[in-house]
């Protein structure tokens, strides 16, 4: 039986055995990726050389993967499917003001805070945006949402928030060549934004009976 996730028009098609482990990890990227699919499960030799232009069910380059253009992968990675979509880049810049690790809801939120400041902010997820949360059937207790929401509709909506953040851009990037597990980078670019001057005076913690000089001493010269 042939399976469809998303009402859109799919952009890959995946041909497999159903037992298929790596088949099932590509349906399951593709699904939290919310890229829209079609899976076609291969139950005899013969459909398999049908359908997928291999020998048998056995054969070693399945699964197969084909894409709207027309390209075809034999059995590939997470990795190569990320590449073939687009999303897997050289990073934008060698060095960032902050980086932020699982692109979760929380991951998510803090990146837009970050580059909205003005800091070159990074956020690297290793699977896929949403997270643990992602893959969630229901959250209940999510701030905003009292009848709870899926795990996928959190994500999806927290990357429509980070796309439409003001006067920022994002994208997939890839990781540093020292985080060869990381898959995902996303990168925010903000217009230069000046900054508070540093103190001239360190802050002092106030001390019994000192009520004065703590008042001096908590304030830079000039304040």
């Amino acid at each position: 039986m042939i399976e469809q996730a998303g009402a859109a028009l799919p952009l890959v098609t995946i041909f497999g055995p159903p037992g298929s482990a790596l088949s099932y990890a590509i349906r399951d990227f593709l699904y939290r990726s919310d890229v829209p699919f079609v899976w076609v499960p291969l139950m005899t030799d013969a459909q398999a050389r049908k359908d997928a232009g291999v020998e048998h069910l056995a054969d070693t380059r399945l699964p197969i993967c084909v894409f709207a253009d027309g390209t075809r992968l034999e059995r590939p990675t997470v990795r190569r499917i990320t590449e073939q979509l687009g999303w897997f880049h050289t990073p934008l810049r060698a060095e960032y003001d902050l980086a932020i690790y699982g692109a979760g809801p929380a991951g998510l939120s803090a990146a837009v805070y970050g580059a909205s400041e003005g800091l070159r902010t990074v956020l690297i997820e290793r699977y896929t945006l949403g997270g643990q949360a992602g893959s969630s059937s229901r959250i209940e207790n999510e701030l905003g949402f009292p009848h709870g929401i899926s795990g996928v509709e959190l994500a999806e909506r927290a990357s429509r928030c980070s796309a439409s953040a003001p006067r920022s851009c994002w994208g997939t990037r890839a990781c540093a060549p020292t985080a060869p597990r990381t898959r995902w980078a996303l990168t925010w670019k903000m217009a230069p934004r000046s900054l508070p001057a540093p103190r001239s005076a360190p802050l002092a913690w106030p001390t019994a009976g000192s009520a004065s000089s703590t008042s001096s001493a908590s304030r830079a010269p000039g304040e």
